[in-house]
């Protein structure tokens, strides 16, 4: 909708000042156009779709820079408006005297319905002090409609760690009573953070919530056991059976967890706390595999290649023995996700011996796994883009097989791959397919693309033909680009004995390959 956009300080409104219809919809500022967005949260799956509702602030003022928005503890929307000419740093990089570094603004956005200039406290009391209530008083703030209120005795909460009945952690609490029993999810969800938060929950109450009827409690129960890790067998248990669980948020939380038991960071791979990964996780992702496989969630197939991502750069054999087996046809398409990052991955690893014993894995398969097949050599395609790694000639001999499948999008793409790897028998087809001036030029142009990595004299003979008219322009640029990697002691001779032959796109190509090469 909007053509500039540079979003900051969402907000998901949860007040109690605001009409019943502002419930659960998203504030959020765009300081390119010096305005608040109102979106409608619409469920997705295990995750959110947004859609525009209207502006809920357009300033009038081009130095309205909302940063940050806030649910205040009166139930109103608070604004952090940065207030600048510039709203990025290459502007200030620019004119750096320009840059405004004296005013800043704090907006606060009231609901006065039809009663324009109607007052309206910022507090609901004015001697109001959450500090200075017993915790028991702050466990019923958990309940409050607003959530600054409630967020604020959790946090008090969670610092005192003297909550009321705390000798007895794993019931009996009015924390304990308010996470089974509260009204609303809100509260219910407020009381099991606060347990968490103050270390006063019992492992063994996580299974109260690990069975509520509400997802959000189930889902919690899987996260707060992924962040503890103990005690381990209890853990697996509860997260194998919550990897069934029919809600995808929950699932979400489950794979969420299963990666915090694989590395010790959610966003990069570092030891994990318990050093034996596939032990660890193998029964909650094997379930998760079962119960997630028609991949229709936007997030699940993602978080779960980032739990088992770990596993497959320690053993990416282990990690492919289940494709073994004609189950992974009756997983699909998850299978098939999961498999070409696997063998991505594994090209990553930059390990021709653990590629090879790969590959010789993916040889089991048969015809009637085409579409597994075909997810692989996706993947080991992708991963030779940046530099191919040659493997031994069994892997070249499996390649050499799929390539006779009749299923062609296979046969293709193993093609592709024998090409790149040195089976003759492909090199030779898809060079006899670049050099047929009677085949399309977008099939011409793939099988170049597929051959200007293989050094071969055969690659380098078939690509210089390409430079004689009457080859198509476009044909002439990318056989000479090829040229450009294959290299080799007769290039350049070629290219300067042709050059009164090309045309002016050509000489540039010529001339970019020429400079680039001694």
């Amino acid at each position: 909708r909007h053509h500039m956009a540079a979003y900051a300080g969402a907000a998901v409104y949860q007040g109690n000042q605001y009409p019943d219809d502002y419930q659960g919809t998203i504030l959020i500022g765009n300081i390119h156009d010096n305005a608040i967005h109102q979106d409608r949260l619409t469920p997705n799956g295990s995750s959110f779709k947004a859609s525009f509702i209207k502006d809920f602030v357009r300033a009038n003022d081009g130095w309205f820079m909302p940063v940050s928005t806030q649910v205040g503890p009166d139930g109103c929307v608070w604004l952090m408006d940065w207030y600048d000419r510039y709203p990025c740093y290459q502007n200030a990089n620019a004119d750096p005297a320009g840059v405004d570094r004296e005013h800043g603004r704090i907006w606060r956005v009231v609901y006065t319905g039809g009663e324009k200039g109607k007052p309206v406290p910022s507090r609901p009391s004015p001697d109001m002090d959450l500090q200075k209530l017993s915790s028991t008083d702050l466990v019923k703030v958990l309940e409050d409609k607003n959530v600054w209120q409630r967020r604020t005795a959790q946090r008090l909460l969670s610092e005192r760690r003297d909550l009321p009945g705390a000798n007895t952690l794993h019931d009996g609490t009015p924390l304990h009573t308010l996470m089974k029993n509260g009204s609303t999810m809100e509260s219910r969800l407020a009381a099991l953070w606060t347990l968490h938060g103050a270390d006063l929950l019992d492992d063994g109450a996580l299974d109260t919530p690990a069975e509520d009827k509400e997802p959000a409690l189930r889902a919690w129960a899987a996260r707060i056991t992924g962040e503890r890790g103990y005690p381990l067998e209890d853990a697996m248990s509860r997260l194998y059976k919550l990897a069934k669980d029919p809600d995808p948020s929950v699932r979400l939380a489950v794979a969420t967890a299963a990666r915090q038991f694989v590395s010790g960071s959610l966003t990069v791979n570092t030891p994990p706390a318990v050093p034996v990964r596939e032990a660890v996780t193998g029964g909650v992702l094997s379930g998760l595999w079962f119960s997630s496989h028609d991949a229709k969630d936007p997030l699940i197939p993602f978080m779960y290649w980032m739990a088992v991502e770990p596993i497959v750069a320690f053993d990416p054999v282990h990690a492919l023995g289940f494709y073994k087996e004609d189950g992974a046809m009756k997983q699909m398409p998850l299978s098939g996700i999961l498999i070409t990052k696997i063998m991505r991955r594994v090209c990553d690893l930059r390990d021709p011996v653990k590629l090879d014993q790969s590959i010789a894995i993916l040889g089991k398969l048969k015809e009637e796994a085409a579409p597994v097949v075909l997810a692989a050599l996706n993947g080991l395609l992708e991963g030779q883009r940046g530099k191919a790694i040659t493997p031994d000639q069994s892997s070249v001999e499996v390649i050499a097989a799929f390539a006779k499948f009749s299923n062609k999008e296979v046969a293709a793409r193993a093609e592709q791959l024998g090409a790149l790897w040195g089976d003759a028998a492909s090199l030779q087809r898809v060079l006899a397919r670049a050099t047929d001036a009677k085949a399309g030029e977008g099939e011409r142009l793939k099988a170049i693309q597929t051959v200007r990595q293989n050094k071969s004299d055969a690659t380098r003979a078939a690509m210089l033909s390409l430079l004689v008219p009457p080859t198509p322009d476009v044909i002439t640029v990318a056989a000479i680009a090829a040229l450009g990697e294959i290299g080799g002691d007769t290039t350049a001779g070629a290219l300067i004995q042709q050059w009164k032959n090309l045309s002016p796109a050509a000489k540039r190509a010529a001339a970019e390959t020429l400079v680039a090469r001694r």
